[in-house]
C-alpha cells in the first residue's frame, strides 16, 4: 500500500468517526429527524391497529392493520429521507461552516469530496434503519410478496441516495444553520405537497398537476404505492424510476462536491 493512500484512508476513518459522533450528539438535528419520522409511524401504527380492532376489518392480505398505514407508507417514506437528508445533513453543514470548522479543514489536505464522503456513511447507516423499518412494516400491514419487498427496497435506497444528495447540495453553500434550518422545514412541506400524498394532484389545476405527477417524488411515492398496495402503476415502468432516481442522486452529489464551500470567502 502506498503511504498516499494509506494516508487517505486514515484520513477518512478519522473524519468518519468524528462525523459520527457528531451526529450522534447532535439533539436537534437527530431528535428533529426521529419526532418526524418515528411519530408517524408509532402514531399510524397504532391508529391503525385501533381502527382495525374497532371495525373487526383487516387489508385483504396483510398480517394486520385496516389499511391506515399501508396507504401511509409512501408518505412516511418520503418524510423520513427529507429529513434525513435536510434536517440532519445539511444544517450541520451550515453549522460547521458558520463556527469556522469548515474554515480550518481548508486549511488541511483534506479535500472537499473526502469531506463529504466522510460525512455520508452515518447517514446512511441512519437511512438504512428507517429502509428496515419501513420494510418491517410493509410485511405487517400490506400483502406483500418477495418479489415486491425486493423491488420497493431498490426503490426505497435510490430515494434515500437522491434525497441525502440535495442535502448535500443544500449544505454545500448555506451559511446561517437557523436559515437552513428553515428553509429544510419548507422544503419538506413543499416536497411533500407536490408529491400526491397529502393533497392529491386532482386539487391543482389540470396543467400543474400534470407537471406535478413527473416530479421525482411523485414517481417515488406512486411506484411505492403500485409495488405495496397493488394501486395503479406510475406513468413509467419502475426500472426506469429506479435508473432515474439513482442518476439524479449521482449527478446531485457530484454537483454538491464541485459546489461545496469551506467559507463563504472561498473561491
Amino acid at each position: 500500500m502506498s503511504r498516499p493512500l494509506a494516508f487517505g484512508r486514515n484520513q477518512f476513518r478519522q473524519l468518519a468517526l468524528a462525523h459520527s459522533l457528531e451526529a450522534l450528539r447532535d439533539r436537534r438535528g437527530m431528535v428533529t429527524m426521529l419526532l418526524i419520522f418515528g411519530g408517524m409511524t408509532i402514531g399510524l401504527s397504532v391508529l391503525d391497529l385501533l381502527v382495525a380492532a374497532n371495525t373487526k376489518s383487516r387489508l385483504p392480505g396483510a398480517l394486520m392493520g385496516a389499511g391506515v398505514l399501508a396507504s401511509s407508507l409512501p408518505l412516511i417514506a418520503l418524510i423520513g429521507f427529507t429529513s434525513l437528508g435536510l434536517t440532519s445533513t445539511a444544517v450541520p453543514l451550515a453549522k460547521y461552516r458558520s463556527n469556522g470548522t469548515l474554515r480550518q479543514l481548508g486549511t488541511t489536505a483534506v479535500s472537499r469530496t473526502l469531506f463529504i464522503a466522510a460525512h455520508l456513511p452515518i447517514r446512511l447507516a441512519l437511512g438504512f434503519i428507517q429502509i428496515v423499518i419501513l420494510l418491517a412494516l410493509a410485511v405487517l400491514f400490506t400483502p406483500t410478496t418477495l418479489a415486491t419487498l425486493s423491488r420497493a427496497s431498490t426503490l426505497l435506497v435510490a430515494a434515500m441516495l437522491l434525497l441525502l444528495a440535495l442535502g448535500y447540495l443544500i449544505g454545500a453553500r448555506f451559511q446561517n444553520p437557523e436559515r437552513t434550518m428553515n428553509f429544510s422545514y419548507i422544503l419538506i412541506l413543499v416536497l411533500i405537497a407536490t408529491s400526491g400524498t397529502a393533497l392529491p394532484h386532482s386539487a391543482f389545476p389540470d396543467a400543474v398537476g400534470a407537471t406535478l405527477s413527473w416530479l421525482p417524488t411523485t414517481l417515488l411515492t406512486e411506484q411505492l404505492a403500485s409495488e405495496l398496495l397493488g394501486t395503479s402503476p406510475a406513468p413509467i415502468p419502475l426500472w426506469l424510476t429506479t435508473i432515474l432516481l439513482f442518476s439524479l442522486a449521482a449527478g446531485t452529489f457530484a454537483l454538491a462536491c464541485k459546489l461545496f464551500q469551506w467559507s463563504d470567502s472561498d473561491a
